[in-house]
């Protein structure tokens, strides 16, 4: 059974700048991602869905085509909260539990960053001030359900406890932004520092030949 005697602290957790749960999750979709064939077309047999294949010298038909494709899909049986992580759950307490309930009204598809707002949560939850809502967080982000993100209010879910979405889609996503990310930092370290600054100090040494020219 919970304990309700707890306090914790909201600003004893650190805020973060990207989700801190991000590397993990990406693993486990990882793990659990599967190849699936979709056959596209209308409903029915393959005839109706592809083309006739015709021998050309006899006019007989030898088959038929159907254009396919492959998916990807998440075999993780999820409604929102994944079956499989709601031993986190145990250890809520009756205001944190309240708390989340709230907080999975607010996940919104392919996203994993949610906004709380504090008033809205307490009549939600039925409480009469905002720091029994600010406990019920803060025992969420000691849960590793949350995470403090970098604005006031703001809060990094954990995509391995609960998501709205496709995981697929939102784990391809992150990494093709930071592999784009990456590959700008690395371009601006062939020069050697800012390209802004770089470019100013070009500018400023422009100005100084014509100068001198004249």
């Amino acid at each position: 059974m919970a304990s309700e005697s707890k306090y914790l602290q909201l600003t004893s957790f650190d805020r973060h700048v990207e989700n801190p749960f991000l590397e993990e999750a990406i693993e486990d979709i990882e793990r659990h991602r599967v190849k699936k064939l979709r056959r596209i077309g209308p409903k029915g047999n393959v005839k109706e869905a592809g083309q006739v294949i015709v021998q050309q010298t006899t006019g007989e038909v030898v088959g038929y085509g159907a254009f396919m494709q492959y998916i990807e899909v998440d075999e993780k049986q999820f409604a929102k909260i994944y079956v499989g992580e709601l031993e986190r759950f145990f250890d809520l307490n009756k205001t944190s539990r309240a708390v989340l309930n709230y907080v999975l009204s607010l996940l919104k598809p392919n996203q994993d960053i949610v906004t709380i707002r504090l008033q809205e949560c307490m009549q939600e939850c039925g409480y009469k001030t905002k720091k029994s809502v600010i406990e019920g967080i803060a025992h969420l982000i000691n849960a590793g359900l949350l995470a403090r993100a970098r604005y006031e209010n703001e809060y990094f879910i954990n995509p391995l406890a609960m998501f709205n979405g496709d995981r697929v889609t939102y784990a391809k996503t992150y990494v093709k932004r930071r592999k784009e990310a990456e590959k700008n930092t690395n371009q601006l370290d062939l020069f050697g520092g800012d390209l802004r600054q770089i470019t100013l100090n070009s500018m400023k040494d422009s100005t100084d030949g014509n100068n001198s020219s004249t």
